[in-house]
C-alpha cells in the first residue's frame, strides 16, 4: 500500500480540493483517459514530460524544496482550454486559475510519487478514495467518479 499522508493533507485545503478534483474531469481533448484518477495522472505525467530536468527531480524527490511552476509552463502544457475548464469549475477567471495551478502542481506530484515515481491510476484512485474516507470531508472527492 502506497502512503497517503501528502495526498491526504492536499485535500484537507477545500481550495486545493477543489483544483484538483477540476483538474481530474478537465482536459478531455488533451488526454483521452476518464475523467477522475486516470486523468489526473495523464496531465501530471504530461506537466512532468514538459518540466525541466531541475524541477522534475525537485518535485519526484522527498526531501528536497520543490522548484515552482510558472503560470506560462501551465499555459503551455495544459493550454488554454483545460485552464478556462478548472476555472469554470472552480469559478474563477482563467487568469487565476493558471495561477493556482501553478501553485498546486509540484505539490500534487510530489504527492502523487511517495517512493520518486509516479503511482499507478489504480493506486491513485484508491488513495483518492482512501484520503476521502480517512476525514469527514463536506467537499471530498467522491468514490463513485473515480
Amino acid at each position: 500500500m502506497t502512503d497517503i499522508a501528502n495526498f491526504t493533507y492536499l485535500l484537507d485545503d477545500p481550495e486545493i480540493r477543489l483544483v484538483i478534483f477540476g483538474l481530474a474531469h478537465s482536459g478531455h481533448r488533451l488526454v483521452p483517459e476518464h475523467p477522475g484518477a486516470a486523468r489526473l495522472r495523464a496531465l501530471v505525467v504530461r506537466m512532468l514530460d514538459a518540466a525541466d530536468a531541475g524541477q522534475r527531480q525537485s518535485w519526484l524527490s522527498a526531501d528536497v524544496h520543490k522548484a515552482p511552476m510558472t503560470v506560462t509552463q501551465v499555459q503551455m502544457v495544459l493550454g488554454d482550454d483545460v485552464i478556462s475548464e478548472v476555472g469554470a469549475y472552480i469559478r474563477v477567471e482563467s487568469a487565476y486559475a493558471a495561477w493556482q495551478l501553478a501553485a498546486v502542481l509540484p505539490a500534487l506530484t510530489d504527492a502523487m510519487s511517495p517512493s520518486g515515481a509516479l503511482v499507478t491510476d489504480a493506486e491513485l484512485a484508491e488513495q483518492i478514495e482512501l484520503a476521502s474516507d480517512e476525514a469527514d470531508r463536506t467537499c471530498a472527492f467522491a468514490p463513485h467518479v473515480f
